[in-house]
């Protein structure tokens, strides 16, 4: 439990305190020491906003196991701002605390996704199999901490919170920090595109901020995830059935077809799916647009990433490689049932972070085709256009339909 906030009208409202957590490098982390002494540590953590916990790595052995073992109840806090006004004699600061109860994580799955997230956190240009291989060679030498949040409460210096109460309404004052966000999403993009060489200008404008967007909730991406993982099998059945789409004959095409729209109805999909993926299953789709539907694993592997699940999205260089087993393990009536269940929507923050950098990776893309280069520093023109695709849906923008969504540059 923590000590009630004194001065009230400096607190943090609760998206603000999410972003501090969202964007922090490392925190300290407070518990309860040897003989009662307060051990606070400064560690590197993730925040998965959307489960409410903080996840943490470390060794098989030491004192943070040896804390935790005696008290389970810890704090972690994270500044987010800290400039000093030696004039005023005062600091401008921003800072969280969060408080909870940690656990060493020992479920399987839970630690793999934990470990993940860190990955992607402090190595987000690495490529996914790089991160994916340090993980398997460092598995056995890894335990990984979860705190699970019972309270987050933030804090800001008066002058601050003066000047957020001063100007404008509750809803102005929202619309100014999304404006804010956005700019700095746009600056921390540019600068990832810099650091890998990739062109970009400075002027393309922010995408959708958090307060605007309309963001894809857990059901909807659990549904449309489940059609288009559907559509990619179906193809590669028909595939593997005929030795290849061009050799498929009609009554391939509809036989096939059948079998997953059978499936399609078992999961209640019938209603979730497009046009273009109705046409797939009826045996009305010619070769030319079956193969552009084959793409389509893309788009599942960013749904599959918004869900919390495979991978972490690196930039778009390589086509998606991954078993399709850890995502459906068969295609019984209750198996969109248990993807539902393990499924987690990531933070706002992150979802509108992928957005706004495949958007800026888009554009260069766009601007070497008009000029007749290649791709620049190696990145799939096809691979990135689904995924712009899928990006632009999780957040709202481009319109409704999924085989029209827009991908402006």
């Amino acid at each position: 439990m923590s000590p009630a906030m004194r001065r009230k009208n400096q607190a943090l409202p609760p998206p603000d305190c999410d972003a501090i957590l969202t964007a922090g490098s490392s925190g300290v982390l407070a518990l309860c020491g040897e003989e009662g002494w307060p051990y606070a540590l400064p560690i590197s953590y993730a925040y998965h906003q959307a489960a409410g916990r903080l996840y943490f790595h470390c060794a098989l052995e030491g004192s943070k196991l040896r804390a935790i073992a005696r008290d389970c109840r810890a704090s972690f806090c994270v500044i987010g701002e800290d400039q000093v006004v030696p004039e005023r004699f005062t600091t401008h600061y921003r800072s969280v605390i969060a408080y909870g109860r940690m656990r060493t994580v020992e479920d399987t799955a839970e630690k793999l996704a934990a470990i993940r997230l860190l990955a992607e956190k402090y190595s987000p240009l690495l490529p996914a199999e790089a991160r994916e291989e340090e993980i398997r060679r460092g598995w056995d030498r890894l335990c990984v901490l979860a705190m699970d949040l019972t309270e987050i409460t933030g804090k800001e210096a008066i002058e601050l919170a003066r000047a957020r109460q001063a100007g404008a309404t509750e809803q102005e004052a929202t619309a100014a920090g999304g404006e804010q966000a956005a700019q700095a999403r746009r600056a921390r993009s540019i600068r990832l595109l810099e650091a890998e060489g990739i062109p970009c200008i400075r002027h393309l404008p922010c995408i959708e901020a958090e307060d605007t967007a309309r963001l894809r909730n857990r059901e909807e991406i659990v549904r449309r995830a489940g059609c288009l993982f559907l559509t990619c099998l179906c193809i590669w059945s028909l595939a593997e059935e005929a030795g290849g789409i061009e050799k498929a004959t009609r009554e391939m095409r509809e036989e096939c077809g059948e079998y997953y729209r059978r499936i399609a109805e078992s999961w209640g999909l019938l209603r979730d799916l497009s046009g273009e993926e109705l046409a797939l299953l009826d045996g009305r789709a010619d070769r030319r647009r079956i193969n552009a539907l084959s793409w389509r694993f893309e788009a599942f592997r960013v749904l599959a990433w918004a869900l919390t699940m495979g991978p972490a999205l690196d930039l778009p260089r390589e086509q998606f490689d991954w078993p399709m087993e850890e995502f459906f393990p068969n295609l019984e009536p209750d198996a969109l049932e248990k993807f539902r269940q393990r499924a987690v929507r990531r933070s706002p923050g992150e979802l509108l972070d992928q957005a706004d950098l495949i958007y800026r990776v888009r554009w260069a893309l766009v601007e070497a085709g008009l000029h007749q280069q290649e791709p620049p520093a190696g990145l799939d023109g096809d691979v990135a256009m689904e995924r712009h695709i899928a990006l632009n849906w999780l957040i709202g923008y481009g319109g409704e339909d999924w085989d029209s969504i827009r991908i402006d540059t």
